[in-house]
């Protein structure tokens, strides 16, 4: 073993209750990024903490999206939450309003655009199922904001998509596979 690094317990004034087994790591340069209570940055050849940004990240049902990395910012996902980190000093960019109707399963960057996935079925630690509505949610990479009304996608007559499963990002062109169909969105 090259080194341990410990789940920090207090990130500056956050006490965190952090596991890092669901988090998935991302190597970025010389730095691990991992997605415990928020987003923790660690030097790669020794395991020293270089930047911490705590926030509530409490699992909803074992749902949030891995983390991913895009041009020094982590996009990590919480219950209900998607949060921009700069992994060099720990400073949370944005976050979006939490909103516990939501599960994120999936995030993208397109251009100046992060392209979320969300819904599906959980089951909680009891083994109650529950749904959470399937879609898609489009943002400004530098503000967290809708881009625009994702919403429109999801008209239930004419669906332009429907019950979410894959989704490509290649550019700033979303694919999206129906049950007869390949689309494609700008």
């Amino acid at each position: 073993m090259k080194w341990v690094a410990v789940a920090p317990d207090q990130t500056g004034k956050v006490k965190t209750k952090l596991t890092y087994f669901w988090s998935s790591p991302q190597i970025v340069g010389d730095q691990v990024v991992m997605d415990g209570a928020g987003c923790h940055v660690f030097n790669l050849s020794d395991g020293s903490l270089v930047s911490a940004a705590p926030f509530d990240r409490e699992n909803m049902m074992g749902a949030n999206a891995p983390t991913v990395v895009d041009k020094g910012v982590a996009y990590v996902t919480s219950a209900g939450q998607l949060s921009a980190v700069d992994i060099a000093t720990g400073q949370i960019k944005w976050q979006t309003k939490p909103d516990k109707k939501v599960v994120y399963t999936a995030v993208y960057v397109a251009g100046d655009k992060v392209v979320v996935k969300r819904g599906g079925i959980f089951t909680d630690a009891k083994g109650k199922s529950q749904g959470f509505p399937y879609g898609i949610d489009v943002l400004d990479k530098s503000t967290g904001q809708p881009a625009f009304d994702s919403m429109k996608l999801h008209k239930s007559k004419e669906r332009q998509i429907a019950d979410m499963t894959n989704l490509l990002v290649e550019g700033s062109t979303a694919y999206y596979a129906t049950q007869k169909s390949l689309r494609a969105f700008d």
